[in-house]
C-alpha cells in the first residue's frame, strides 16, 4: 500500500502574515500619534477625526484578517477529515465511475447504467491502445447491468495483464443513441493526499475520491 502524505501549514498562511504586518503598522501608527499629541500646539489642538478614521480602518482590516484566519482553520479541518476518509479506503474493494480497469489475471468486473429508453446495446472491451479485443451484444433494456469479463478475446485467447476499458453503445426505439454510465471495480492500493482533493490508486488506475460510488461489503 502506498500513501503520499500532505504537509499543510497554517503558520505560514496569508492571514497570519497579514496579521503580523497589520500589527507592525498599527504600532508605527500609535508611535506617530503619541508623538504628534505630545508636540501639538495647545492653542490649536489637532483635529482628532482623521486619527479616529484611521483607527476605524485598522479595526475593519483586523476583523477581515480574523475572518480569513477562521476560514483557513475551517479549510484545514475539512482537509484533514477528507484525508482521513481517503486513508480508510486503503485495501478496500470499491466501485468507481470510470471505464478503465486493470486486468490482473482474474478478469474485470464492470457495471453500467443504460438509459431507460434503451432497446438494444452492444459492449466492447478495448486495450490500452484503443483496439477492440472483445465485443458482444448487450442487454435490450435500460437499467443497471453487470458485465464480468474473463480476460479473453472473442477467440478465447487469454490476453496479457494491463489496462482495459469498457465501451457501451445503446439506442432507443427511434434508433437514436442513448447514454450509458460505466463503473469499474477494484482494490485501493494507494492514496495521494498531496493535492486539494485526494486521489486513489486502484490497481494502477488513479481516480479522485469523488469518483467512488460504493465500498463493496465483502472488502
Amino acid at each position: 500500500m502506498e500513501i503520499t502524505p500532505s504537509t499543510p501549514s497554517l503558520a505560514n498562511s496569508a492571514a497570519t502574515g497579514a496579521a503580523k504586518t497589520l500589527a507592525q503598522d498599527f504600532d508605527t501608527f500609535l508611535t506617530l500619534l503619541t508623538s504628534q499629541l505630545q508636540n501639538q500646539d495647545p492653542l490649536e489642538p489637532m483635529d482628532s477625526s482623521e486619527f479616529t478614521n484611521q483607527l476605524v480602518q485598522f479595526s475593519s482590516v483586523e476583523q477581515a484578517i480574523q475572518t480569513n484566519k477562521n476560514f483557513e482553520t475551517l479549510i484545514a479541518l475539512t482537509s484533514a477529515n477528507t484525508t482521513s476518509a481517503a486513508l480508510d479506503y486503503l485495501g478496500r474493494q470499491v466501485t468507481y465511475a470510470g471505464a478503465e480497469s486493470n486486468l490482473q489475471g482474474a478478469g474485470i468486473d464492470w457495471s453500467y447504467d443504460l438509459d431507460p429508453d434503451a432497446v438494444a446495446s452492444s459492449i466492447a472491451v478495448k486495450d490500452a491502445t484503443g483496439k477492440v479485443v472483445f465485443a458482444a451484444d448487450g442487454p435490450e433494456d435500460g437499467g443497471t447491468h453487470q458485465f464480468a469479463w474473463n480476460g479473453k478475446d472473442n477467440a478465447g485467447t487469454d490476453l496479457p495483464d494491463g489496462v482495459y476499458s469498457l465501451s457501451v453503445s445503446a439506442i432507443d426505439k427511434a434508433q437514436n443513441p442513448v447514454s450509458a454510465d460505466i463503473f469499474s471495480t477494484g482494490t485501493v492500493t494507494g492514496v495521494d493526499v498531496t493535492a486539494t482533493n485526494p486521489v486513489l490508486s486502484i490497481g494502477g488506475i488513479t481516480q479522485p475520491l469523488v469518483s467512488i460510488r460504493e465500498i463493496n461489503q465483502d472488502s
